[in-house]
């Protein structure tokens, strides 16, 4: 049987997506997890690159989780 990649998720990885989805806004999401923005920014573009997929559309209004 073959693993999730979100079976070893980081914690930080886990926290941050958890907050951009609750807030819709990276920089909201950054400051409450503790982060910068570009910080958040590049975590979330790492782990997009790992999955090989989008978890959020990025709009003028913010940010909008993917159905992945």
């Amino acid at each position: 049987m073959s693993q999730s990649p979100l079976e070893n998720l980081r914690p930080q990885y886990a926290r941050l997506l958890a907050s951009i989805a609750e807030h819709r806004q990276l920089q909201t999401a950054a400051m409450v997890c503790g982060l910068t923005q570009p910080a958040a920014s590049r975590l979330l573009a790492d782990l997009e690159r790992k999955l090989d997929t989008r978890l959020f559309m990025r709009t003028p209004k913010g940010m909008d989780p993917t159905p992945e």
